[in-house]
């Protein structure tokens, strides 16, 4: 039983890490730079 408990828990590790690490790379758009922005060239 104990076996079963130690692959539950590390499946559980793994499939939160893999969340936090998706969750995390979408959080990061790329910043515009100032030429990318169309509204300062149109003003």
């Amino acid at each position: 039983m104990g076996w079963i408990l130690l692959e539950g828990f590390v499946a559980l590790v793994i499939g939160v890490a893999i969340v936090w690490w998706t969750m995390s790379a979408r959080r990061k758009p790329p910043d515009p730079g100032p030429r990318e922005r169309p509204d300062d060239e149109r003003q």
